[in-house]
């Protein structure tokens, strides 16, 4: 889902950058509305992407800020019986307790970690194909003669 998302993001982009700069070009064929309509699409497309993705996340994130107060229930219920049976003491349940809640914040950052790892992924996809491209621009032979300024003409 991630992957798809930075994929239309990049289409949105490119639709917006060529619309930018054949501004004169669009208005002068009279393509407007094909290019609204053309952006539009996209831009719905993105939107639905990043919904998915919210989605996915909205479901993920509480679940993992829910598993430190699961264990911290399940230990304040254990505990309570093991201390009605006497096997326990009172300062014995509060510092199980305790470390349960200093274990926490990790989990949650852990979560935080995962949540972003797709969108990184694929930035990284992204940023290692264009470093990993092979090939350069070759450079011309021709070098000016005059260092005087130059004459420019065309021919209709």
């Amino acid at each position: 889902m991630a992957a798809r998302a930075q994929s239309l993001r990049a289409e949105v982009a490119d639709i917006a950058h060529e619309s930018f700069d054949g501004a004169v070009v669009v208005k002068t064929l009279g393509l407007e509305a094909h290019e609204a309509s053309r952006m539009a699409e996209r831009a719905e497309a993105l939107r639905d992407a990043n919904v998915a993705v919210g989605r996915m996340r909205g479901r993920f994130d509480p679940l993992l800020d829910a598993l430190p107060n699961l264990g911290i229930l399940t230990v304040l219920a254990v505990g309570t019986v093991r201390m009605a049976s006497g096997a326990i003491g009172v300062a014995d349940l509060v510092q199980v307790a305790y470390l349960f809640t200093m274990i926490a914040f990790p989990v949650r950052a852990f979560g935080w970690v995962l949540a972003e790892l797709p969108r990184s992924a694929v930035g990284w996809e992204r940023v290692r194909a264009v470093l990993d491209a092979k090939g350069d621009m070759p450079s011309g032979e021709l070098r000016l003669t005059d260092p005087g300024p130059l004459d420019l003409s065309a021919r209709g």
